[in-house]
């Protein structure tokens, strides 16, 4: 990221600079005119600059060339670095889908909780798959593979179970309520017995109701439970 920031800050910081690259980008017919801003305080910034970067690299290593500054960014000719940037617009992409997934208002902590934990699987399967040499799911690393070394899979293996532990730590809270979240998300199915004590008898009364049963199919978690009825269910 501080390569791709200080080249980015290249282009754009100058006025100049900045008019140069996009009437280049106009002279070749690119795709894209503008490579955005990285701004810290957005994360979800990262993965639009990243991704933009990598798709004008070719651009913007000619443009450097042009203005006698390729020099001043070696990692862009650099194999390890160019697989390692590979590597984090694929891994950046699915960290800002979790990301915009864990958004929004009116969510149950069920929701966010299967999320981080099908991201958590998803990253046990990269790193099996890193292992195993497969790159299906990194279409950027993909592109790269005839650079990439036997080193280079153990190391993003690595990365990615380092990943996976922590969000294992950050999130062990949520393990610790899964029962009840799960009781919440999926009431008709519970078994009652699972059930603390003072609802397990209006559970049974929820659970026999085809009516509420109904429902609950065809409304949201928050619509659902804010109809029931309070004398009838107000455990």
């Amino acid at each position: 990221v501080t390569v791709v920031t200080k080249v980015v800050n290249f282009i754009r910081g100058r006025a100049v600079n900045h008019r140069q690259f996009v009437e280049f980008l106009k002279e070749i017919e690119s795709d894209f005119y503008e490579i955005p801003y990285y701004t810290e305080v957005r994360w979800l910034s990262i993965g639009k600059v990243l991704d933009r970067f990598q798709y004008l690299l070719d651009e913007i290593v000619s443009f450097l060339s042009i203005k006698e500054k390729l020099h001043d960014f070696p990692e862009l000719q650099n194999r390890a670095w160019l697989n390692d940037f590979s590597f984090s617009v694929d891994i950046v992409k699915y960290l800002n889908e979790l990301n915009i997934n864990l958004q929004g208002k009116n969510q149950f902590a069920f929701n966010m909780h299967s999320n981080v934990k099908a991201f958590m699987t998803k990253l046990n399967l990269f790193a099996e798959n890193f292992n195993n040499k497969l790159l299906n799911h990194f279409p950027s690393l993909q592109a790269r593979r005839e650079s990439l070394k036997n080193t280079d899979f153990f190391k993003y293996s690595a990365i990615t179970q380092d990943l996976h532990s922590e969000f294992q730590r950050r999130f062990q809270d949520f393990k610790a309520i899964e029962k009840p979240l799960s009781l919440i998300n999926q009431p008709f199915n519970f078994d009652v017995q699972e059930a603390p004590v003072e609802i397990q008898l209006e559970l049974i009364d929820l659970q026999s109701n085809n009516l509420l049963k109904e429902n609950f199919h065809s409304n949201e978690l928050s619509a659902f439970y804010g109809a029931l009825n309070n004398e009838h269910f107000k455990n």
